[in-house]
């Protein structure tokens, strides 16, 4: 599997991950010293799973995506929910 490959099944692991609300598998996708960027807001994983909590258990969110590319390190996806 290429670097960019495993990098698209990192994201769709991810995308999987938030949709089954497994908070665990979620933050076992990230290092210790991950900063997360989203439109909430910015912050480390203390700051971000109640946000992922909410998201999940107070709004019932689930992506699904529509495209998904990556290129070196880098991967991005677009998605609706």
């Amino acid at each position: 599997m290429t670097r960019q490959e495993q990098n698209k099944a990192t994201v769709l692991k991810y995308v999987d991950a938030f949709n089954r609300g497994d908070l665990k598998s979620l933050r076992a996708l990230f290092s210790d010293d991950a900063e997360i960027q989203g439109v909430l807001g910015k912050g480390m994983m203390d700051k971000i799973m109640p946000i992922w909590q909410q998201l999940i258990e107070g709004y019932g969110i689930q992506f699904q995506v529509n495209d998904i590319c990556a290129e070196g390190d880098v991967a991005a996806e677009t998605w609706r929910s």
